[in-house]
């Protein structure tokens, strides 16, 4: 288990998890049992695995949330601790979802996770140049901008929009 490992070695931590997933946040294995994040994540806290604490736990989460989907609406708008530092246990992990709680997340049916090939295109580019979370910000704008084809039969196209959930106490970049 990663808590039984040394990290101390290591600057961050990071976890990719293609599955499928519903409502109440449930992901599934590709044997079909049903899992929580954080059922990964409560390992990882820095209480238990103390060779990471203080370091960023990154998590990369394509699956869907939900059965809804996204519709779209046209709308104007206006114009490194020095010694007897804490942290909280929870500290340092950030979540990137592929779309909301709630919602499905879309795939092309053979280049797969729009969500993954556009944040490996993304990291191919910017990963060494911008802080994770300006990274993200670049992502949503990209996938948000793009439509997906409705339900079978629907005439209207559908949107998606990505999540992130984190708890940083410091900029990270990949280097």
């Amino acid at each position: 288990m990663a808590f039984d490992t040394d990290h101390s070695k290591m600057d961050c931590f990071v976890c990719c998890i293609l599955a499928h997933g519903e409502s109440g946040g449930r992901l599934f294995s590709t044997d079909g049992t049903a899992f929580t994040l954080s059922q990964i994540t409560s390992n990882l806290t820095a209480n238990i695995c103390k060779s990471l604490s203080g370091k960023p736990k990154i998590f990369i989460i394509q699956a869907c949330r939900g059965e809804e989907v996204q519709t779209a609406r046209n709308y104007c708008a206006d114009a490194g601790c020095p010694g007897g530092v804490t942290i909280p246990d929870q500290a340092d992990f950030f979540i990137g979802y592929a779309t909301v709680a709630g919602f499905k997340a879309h795939r092309h049916r053979t280049e797969g996770s729009v969500y993954i090939q556009t944040l490996c295109g993304l990291m191919e580019e910017h990963a060494e140049k911008v802080d994770i979370q300006r990274l993200f910000i670049k992502l949503h704008a990209l996938i948000s901008r793009m439509e997906f084809d409705g339900p079978p039969g629907a005439p209207w196209k559908v949107k998606q929009i990505p999540e992130v959930k984190h708890t940083l106490t410091k900029n990270f970049k990949f280097a």
